[in-house]
């Protein structure tokens, strides 16, 4: 691994999102920071088991897919173990890089939304609507400061990072993903009956 490859790939741990490399063959080439800080298990460790030391099932969708020649994103709530033995909620984005049609890289991100996840069992189980809108306006509110974080840490990224690198479609593959979960929290903002974004006409001139 030359110098520029050895500073690309550290500039992942740069962005608060868990992010993992795989090949094809689902060897690890790269654990964030955050990953790591997320699990509980070091890069070391992954690469000594495999991504399934903190779910059995970790892969079985993405080798499935892989199977049928489905490269489309995967994007779902999946219950993780750490290291510690806590039980953890994450959202998970599966990307594709291909070659030729072919497989290269499996870009895997997780957001840990474990806190999300127990407010809204609460909510469930008290059955009130009002709580529900509090709650679940605070909690998007927070989600989206988060994601903006995410989304302008990309965006920095990118702009000193050459756009031929493999390390600028992960940022942009981040970055994506990230924008599409700030479109969700702002369903539920809109949900929670906030005035937080509302359309109208303006005077561009004006």
């Amino acid at each position: 691994m030359n110098n520029n490859t050895i500073i690309e790939s550290n500039i992942l741990d740069f962005i608060n999102v868990g992010v993992a490399i795989i090949n094809k063959d689902f060897k690890i080439i790269k654990i964030s920071k955050e990953f790591e800080n997320i699990t509980g298990f070091t890069e070391d460790e992954f690469k000594e088991n495999s991504l399934e030391i903190i779910n059995e099932s970790f892969l079985e969708k993405i080798y499935l897919n892989i199977k049928k020649k489905d490269f489309s994103l995967i994007e779902d709530d999946i219950i993780i173990i750490t290291k510690n033995k806590k039980e953890k909620y994450i959202k998970r984005y599966v990307n594709y890089i291909l070659e030729n049609n072919n497989i290269s890289k499996i870009i895997i991100t997780i957001i840990d939304i474990s806190d999300y996840k127990k407010m809204e069992l609460n909510i469930l189980s008290s059955q009130r609507l009002e709580t529900l809108g509090v709650v679940t306006k605070a909690i998007s509110l927070e989600y989206n400061n988060l994601l903006a974080t995410i989304v302008g840490f990309s965006s920095f990224l990118k702009s000193i990072i050459n756009p031929g690198t493999e390390i600028y479609n992960y940022l942009n593959i981040i970055e994506k993903n990230a924008n599409r979960a700030s479109a969700l929290t702002n369903q539920l903002l809109s949900f929670a009956g906030t005035d937080y974004f509302r359309e109208s006409q303006i005077n561009i001139n004006k």
